[in-house]
């Protein structure tokens, strides 16, 4: 299959290279650029509808309700997906090292809230609480190709490139949004407020900056 297209499916993603030129810092992404020490691509996955008010981030790959563990209320209803991520063409070199789910177009200043969650197969994924509940279901519903959430990710998890792909779950067909990391462990999803204290976005942060290792929510003031 056509490398590009399966990385662009089921949403056509735009490619936004780096502009990001010395301090010249107005948005979260510009921010995320100069602290994690990384001018590479970003990918514009398109908008995250919030109708619950809530978001889950977490790994499904328990088949339970793990990945629903610790979801919290967003004070916006919808969200800009951004990845940050370098060689996604190259499938061999591709590395996510950041989601950026922009509120506003501003940077972030202050932590305002957080999820904690571990990994176990390599991914994470997101969405709004409904969907998570709808993937806790699919254990539960006889689903002649897949048992549970963790069958329902696995073939996606395993393509060949993958960085990250919105999927709609079975039966409801709501959109939930995984993300490839190359890793297991734990990462930290924050909920950010701008220097005006609106809400600016959640940061999750994967690889760590550059110089350090150091994440870089533990940069925000």
């Amino acid at each position: 299959m056509n490398i590009f297209l399966r990385l662009s499916a089921p949403l056509f993603w735009l490619l936004v290279p780096s502009t990001l030129l010395g301090d010249n810092i107005q948005t979260g992404r510009d921010w995320i650029e100069a602290k994690s020490e990384r001018a590479v691509t970003w990918l514009d996955f398109g908008t995250l509808h919030l109708p619950s008010g809530e978001l889950f981030i977490g790994d499904p790959s328990w088949g339970d309700d793990y990945h629903m563990r610790g979801a919290r209320s967003v004070p916006v209803d919808q969200l800009r997906v951004w990845v940050h991520v370098e060689n996604p063409l190259i499938p061999r070199e591709n590395q996510v090292h950041a989601v950026w789910l922009a509120a506003a177009d501003t940077p972030p200043a202050k932590i305002v809230g957080k999820i904690d969650f571990g990994m176990d197969s390599a991914y994470f994924a997101f969405g709004d609480v409904t969907t998570g509940h709808d993937l806790v279901a699919i254990k539960g519903m006889n689903h002649p190709d897949f048992y549970d959430s963790f069958d329902f990710f696995l073939p996606h998890i395993q393509q060949y490139g993958f960085v990250g792909q919105w999927l709609n779950v079975p039966q409801s067909g709501r959109p939930t949004f995984a993300v490839d990391t190359k890793r297991d462990g734990g990462l930290t999803a924050v909920w950010t407020e701008d220097s005006d204290k609106a809400f600016a976005g959640i940061l999750i942060d994967v690889t760590g900056r550059v110089s350090d290792r150091l994440f870089l929510d533990t940069l925000i003031e």
